[in-house]
């Protein structure tokens, strides 16, 4: 099979593993910020992609950048790679996704390119914290259908969390989805060649993979598929759901908190979801039915 060869402008960094940090917040969110503006692109259309490897237990080398035309000039402090070529073969190929994964140098890489980059648009991408809506939960209904009817028996539990499954708590009007997956290995090359298109971005964010579905290219999100084994901490988020259910109190507080977060954070939804994490691992820190080494949270962009 004929396989592509991906030309990447960006940057890489050494950061730590894990959840998330803040400075891979901010690795990420300059390159955003930054490369649009520098990477000449030939045509309307390009990509984000991403690679990523652990070096030892405590730190991973992350790569990420656009995909450019071949000779595109590279911006200061930025570095130009070529992937698919000989010693950086793929291991697999979904043509129609245009996705896939390749090994370097005897290391396991994966590629993240389902984040399509329109130089036309904008990106639709602010905070905006909304009033509860009963819509919401037949929403993360008929998303939930048609997961089953596409993916069928290669995912297992679905469950709606996050603050659009609480009812009566504001919320940003995006549904997020648990979903069991049975291996990261696994999911990869099933799932993803069938989660494309414009439509679709998906990250292997915070040690799991997250899907975002969005109402058109570079639109605003319309939910979030998070997905990971039942033993990964991103479930931890399910108890959050059923604190909040059954301590109003608690809720009208988060509800005000995250309020005072979208308007100071209305263009930088890292540093918003950084902000409310604080108050959603003190809760995680409330709960007996968690193991002790389980209050991890990993929550969404």
């Amino acid at each position: 099979m004929t396989v592509p060869t991906i030309h990447l402008i960006g940057a890489q960094a050494r950061l730590p593993a894990g959840p998330i940090s803040a400075e891979a917040m901010d690795f990420y969110g300059s390159l955003f910020k930054r490369l649009p503006h520098e990477v000449k692109l030939s045509g309307t259309h390009s990509r984000w992609l991403g690679f990523r490897r652990r070096l030892d237990p405590g730190s991973e080398q992350h790569i990420f950048g656009l995909e450019a035309p071949p000779g595109a000039a590279v911006p200061d402090g930025c570095t130009g790679w070529t992937f698919g070529q000989a010693p950086t073969p793929w291991r697999w190929w979904a043509p129609t996704a245009a996705i896939g994964e390749f090994s370097m140098a005897g290391a396991d890489w994966w590629l993240s390119a389902l984040a399509p980059f329109d130089t036309t648009r904008s990106l639709e991408d602010e905070v905006q914290v909304l009033p509860y809506s009963p819509l919401w939960p037949t929403r993360f209904s008929a998303m939930a259908d048609w997961l089953r009817a596409e993916l069928g028996g290669s995912i297992g539990r679905i469950a709606h969390y996050g603050s659009t499954a609480v009812p009566g708590l504001a919320a940003k009007p995006v549904i997020d989805i648990l979903v069991e997956i049975s291996s990261f290995e696994q999911a990869r090359r099933t799932l993803l060649p069938r989660l494309c298109g414009e439509r679709w971005e998906y990250w292997w964010y915070s040690d799991h993979m997250l899907v975002v579905r969005r109402d058109c290219c570079m639109g605003p999100r319309t939910h979030h598929l998070h997905f990971a084994p039942l033993d990964h901490p991103v479930w931890n988020g399910i108890y959050v759901r059923d604190y909040l259910k059954s301590h109003p109190g608690e809720a009208a507080r988060y509800a005000q908190l995250k309020a005072e977060l979208a308007a100071a954070h209305a263009k930088d939804r890292e540093g918003y979801t950084q902000a409310k994490d604080t108050f959603l691992r003190e809760i995680l820190r409330r709960l007996p039915q968690l193991p002790a080494t389980s209050t991890t949270l990993i929550s969404s962009r």
